[in-house]
């Protein structure tokens, strides 16, 4: 293809973008929540590649349009898969705020003392997945 196209899908024809094409040439510069797209609905082959919106409460991946990883997230600012003002993002899911915010971690929890050398060292990744886990429970149960 020329550097004004882009290839089809099916890999079968080039095709100029209704909007431009991106500096590496494999795609159409589509906003976030956006899919490149060559055909229409029916299967008919444009004339174009065009931009087409996922709507809110989905992502693009792979070129197409994906539910979200929670049915509360919207779309904000042309960026997919947000969650509401009013809730915070733990590990994939909208959650309250106020009930993502009371929980308060003790790094003793995620700590491990290796026997041999006496050395304890704290683990971000338990801390993180521990946290996660409480919060979630606290969001289920209220």
């Amino acid at each position: 293809c020329s550097r004004t196209q882009v290839l089809s899908h099916d890999g079968s024809r080039c095709l100029p973008c209704q909007t431009s094409v991106s500096s590496t040439g494999a795609r159409c510069n589509c906003q976030a929540d956006e899919i490149q797209v060559d055909t229409d609905i029916d299967g008919s082959r444009l004339s174009e590649a065009i931009c087409s919106q996922c709507v809110s409460g989905s992502q693009p991946i792979e070129n197409s349009c994906q539910p979200c990883p929670d049915p509360a997230m919207v779309t904000v600012d042309n960026i997919p898969c947000q969650c509401p003002s009013s809730l915070s993002l733990v590990h994939q899911q909208c959650v309250l705020a106020s009930v993502a915010s009371s929980y308060q971690a003790s790094s003793r929890a995620a700590q491990s003392t290796f026997s041999d050398t006496g050395v304890t060292v704290t683990s971000q990744l338990l801390s993180s997945q521990l946290e996660s886990a409480v919060v979630l429970c606290l969001a289920n149960v209220s």
